[in-house]
């Protein structure tokens, strides 16, 4: 009897410390328990959650070392405004175990300057497991790296934000966001008329793993490169899907995306109406390695220098499987060019671009050992003032071009070397029936409706007859010119 009571005061005993061991997470709620952000975050230990209500708070809030969440209810009615104080709103540093949720705020006003720290006028991660959903950084300044955010070694997700007119003000980078030395990933979020003095208006990483999907930069500024994006730095590599760049410019190269020191792959992303200097809407240099897939290079312009569409220099090697160059323009080469750099293209149609001087469609300037590769590919109603509207080359490795139609272009078809590998077209006028848009045989009036049911805007499209990016009236009187047999 002894023994039993023993043994029932023994689990009695157990059962008393595991209760006791046990953690639940805790809502601590401001204003109601606490009277700011950051006496929230102090009581706040691993788990709980910050829950801040509808309102404007002017508070810098310092996170160290704690997997918490900071939760606003909506980033357009939780906001922190950085307009009262100078420096960073948000810090988030050294959270090595678990993970620091921000989630449903707005950052707006934010200026991380100097001596009180010159990066992340909105948010500033470093050292850090990070994530941001839902929230809005707005007008923030960055003396330094990232207007609105700046991640510095940093695992994180980005979900849902919204970056809108954030700035750098130095020789430095990233004017809505910038990523160094870290491991993110960007999903279903919005630059919008950011600016950076440097590289990278919209965003730049560096040095960084990135999967970026579903996100659109439209109307960013930079003064160096890289109007939407700069992918930048030894070693940066990733996954770019889904993502629209519009409308960006820049001061020198690269209106849309500016590739230096990266590897990865672009799929299904347009960069269109993009204005440059110098350099293209996408300029790859700097032992870059980009691979691009079904993408669309549209209406970009380049002012003085090279390649509206795409630029490749100094030992840059892109791949560009099932892409469309359309509608760009340059004073030399309107569609692609490359110099001192390796490009291969495949199953690629570049049609309707634009040189002042030479080289209307592709060209190519390099010297031994960068010899570019063209196969199954439509170049055709490109115009260079100066020759070579369709395939240009001046460098001393010609290109190597195989099953491929260099047609229809002006005032001429090829200007300069290039190794015919066979099955190719040269013709001035292009056999190829682009009216025939299902591929039936026939120009009927099932490309009639297709014709029809893509009008207006669609750069890129098969419907496009006659690449200027719009569906028209022009189109449809291709489609009735052309009525009938088209094997």
């Amino acid at each position: 009897m002894g023994r039993e009571m023993i043994m029932h005061r023994s689990i009695a005993s157990a059962i008393v410390l595991g209760t006791a061991s046990l953690s639940f997470a805790a809502t601590l709620e401001v204003p109601g328990d606490y009277a700011t952000i950051q006496s929230a975050v102090d009581a706040a230990v691993d788990g709980d959650i910050v829950n801040i209500a509808s309102g404007t708070y002017a508070e810098q809030v310092d996170i160290t070392g704690k997997a918490i969440e900071l939760r606003g209810e909506g980033s357009s009615s939780t906001t922190l405004d950085g307009t009262s104080f100078v420096g960073t709103i948000l810090k988030v540093s050294s959270v090595s175990s678990g993970t620091a949720v921000v989630r449903d705020l707005g950052f707006i006003n934010g200026s991380a300057v100097y001596p009180l720290g010159p990066d992340g006028g909105g948010l500033y991660g470093y050292y850090s497991n990070i994530d941001v959903h839902d929230c809005s950084f707005w007008n923030n300044v960055a003396e330094n790296w990232g207007g609105g955010l700046n991640l510095f070694q940093c695992t994180s997700a980005i979900t849902g934000c919204e970056f809108s007119e954030n700035a750098t003000t130095h020789w430095y980078d990233g004017g809505g966001m910038a990523v160094r030395q870290s491991s993110i990933s960007v999903t279903s979020c919005n630059f919008t008329n950011n600016t950076a003095v440097g590289q990278g208006g919209g965003m730049l990483f560096m040095a960084s793993d990135v999967d970026i999907s579903n996100c659109n930069f439209t109307n960013n500024h930079a003064g160096n490169g890289g109007g939407g994006m700069s992918a930048s730095g030894v070693s940066s590599s990733g996954t770019i899907n889904n993502c629209i760049f519009e409308g960006n410019d820049t001061g020198n190269y690269a209106s849309s995306l500016q590739c230096s020191g990266f590897t990865g792959s672009f799929s299904n992303c347009h960069f269109m109406n993009g204005i440059s200097t110098f350099g293209g809407g996408v300029m790859v240099s700097g032992t870059s390695y980009p691979v691009f897939n079904n993408c669309i290079f549209h209406g970009n312009t380049n002012g003085i220098g090279h390649g509206g569409g795409i630029t490749m220099s100094y030992n840059g090697h892109a791949t560009f499987n099932d892409c469309t160059i359309s509608g760009n323009t340059s004073a030399f080469g309107g569609g692609v060019w490359a110099y001192q750099a390796a490009a291969t293209l495949d199953n690629c149609e570049i049609v309707g671009n634009t040189s002042w001087d030479y080289c209307g469609g592709l060209g190519f300037a390099g010297p031994p050992g960068f010899n570019a590769t063209v196969t199954n590919c439509y170049i055709h109603g490109n115009v260079a003032n100066g020759g070579g509207g369709g395939l240009y080359n001046i460098g001393t490795s010609p290109p190597n071009v195989s099953s491929t139609a260099i047609c229809g272009n002006s005032p001429d078809q090829v200007f300069g070397s290039w190794n015919d590998l066979g099955d190719n077209n040269t013709d001035a006028s292009c056999p190829d029936c682009f009216e025939d848009i299902d591929g039936s045989g026939a120009v009927d009036v099932l490309d009639l409706l297709a014709v029809i049911s893509q009008w207006g805007s669609c750069p890129g499209c098969p419907e496009d007859i006659d690449g200027n990016g719009v569906v028209d009236i022009m189109d449809l009187l291709a489609v009735l010119d052309n009525w009938g047999g088209c094997p």
